[in-house]
């Protein structure tokens, strides 16, 4: 699978809606309905040029209620259109697929914009649609659209259409990428690595396009650099390629801040935090404060994957060697090794006493 469509797919199960743009008849829309049958989900595809925004959010309906003094009022409220009661009620969840995102005139864009910011139960959300320079209407995404998206470039797959061709549409199943059900421990570990960025990179932080004549890019606030977390935790439980993951973090802040990030990481030169757990004397510790922090944060991550006694004291002693150069550092990082304690004897194992007495001044203080 190309490493556009495995980024989207890996971005639609994140819960970080995706937004593919690619030329009409590509198979846009027959891909995501073969990716929920090859999921068993129940999948509803909204096609906005198509459609009235009573037909997202509900055509009104007079409805009685009574009032605290137990009289009779007539009150407005809205019907729950056919797909969405479909979705919200599938045994095992569903996507919802707004398509033709930038065919809608803009009362129906700001339809659809409500669905995406509050999401819906139960359901995964995704939106395609045609480049602005073809759109049948061309109306161009607002700000607030673009900012709740990851924006991929949706490619043409001659590799799949011909595999389908030739060996029947079902066989591209096995392509689909599957999160691990785990994914969101990686969570930890990608948000520091972020913070750590913006701390280093303050003017990337929140940064929203002052001329809208044109094409609107996505650009760097902090909703997407809180997406950049989620999509970079789920691609990492795949085991994505470094290519997948630029194509998710440039998705949601830009391609400039994208690359930025990609260059900035690659100064790090992190190591394995599992190689540090099976022997913590190999941390070096760094007075660089956020490349420590990146570093610990992923150890702790680590640990708390799977969280046996081991690798617990390992973790605490990856953070006392850190103690040795930034003990304000150590302290950042430490409190969910001390939320999280596995048990010794029965019993919630004791933090260990020398990281404890180094550490304890410090939270201290900050508190």
């Amino acid at each position: 699978m190309l490493e556009q469509l495995k980024a989207f797919f890996i971005c639609l199960l994140s819960g970080v809606p995706p937004y593919g743009v690619g030329e009409p008849g590509i198979a846009k829309t027959r891909t995501t309905e073969a990716f929920a049958r090859f999921l068993k989900l129940a999948y509803e595809c909204v096609i906005g040029s198509q459609r009235l925004p009573e037909d997202v959010l509900g055509a009104p309906k007079v409805v009685e209620r009574k009032d605290r003094a137990g009289n009779i009022c007539h009150v407005m409220e809205h019907a729950v259109p056919a797909w969405r009661f479909n979705l919200v009620n599938s045994d095992r969840g569903g996507i919802l697929h707004l398509d033709e995102l930038g065919d809608c005139q803009p009362a129906m864009q700001a339809a659809m914009l409500q669905i995406l910011a509050d999401g819906l139960p139960n359901t995964f959300i995704c939106a395609t649609g045609n480049p602005i320079e073809i759109s049948t209407n061309g109306y161009e995404l607002s700000l607030p659209a673009i900012n709740r998206l990851c924006q991929i470039e949706w490619p043409e797959d001659r590799a799949r259409w011909r595999k389908g061709m030739l060996k029947g549409w079902d066989s591209l199943g096995e392509d689909f990428p599957v999160l691990d059900p785990k994914w969101r421990d990686n969570l930890p570990a990608t948000k520091a690595l972020i913070v750590s960025y913006i701390d280093r990179n303050a003017a990337q932080f929140q940064s929203m396009p002052q001329e809208q004549n044109g094409v609107i890019s996505p650009w760097p606030s902090m909703r997407s650099w809180t997406n950049v977390a989620t999509v970079l935790a789920a691609a990492r439980s795949v085991g994505a390629e470094e290519d997948v993951e630029d194509i998710l973090v440039k998705g949601c802040v830009g391609e400039g801040a994208a690359i930025s990030f990609r260059n900035w990481v690659k100064t790090l030169d992190l190591p394995d935090p599992e190689d540090l757990l099976a022997d913590p004397s190999k941390y070096k510790p760094s007075a660089r404060g956020d490349l420590a922090f990146a570093v610990l944060c992923s150890v702790v991550a680590a640990v708390l994957r799977e969280n046996t006694l081991d690798r617990w004291l390992a973790g605490w002693k990856v953070v006392e060697k850190q103690c040795d150069k930034a003990v304000d550092v150590a302290a950042a990082v430490c409190g969910p090794l001390a939320q999280n304690r596995p048990k010794k004897n029965g019993k919630p194992a004791p933090i260990p006493k020398a990281v404890e007495k180094r550490l304890f001044p410090v939270l201290q203080q900050s508190s």
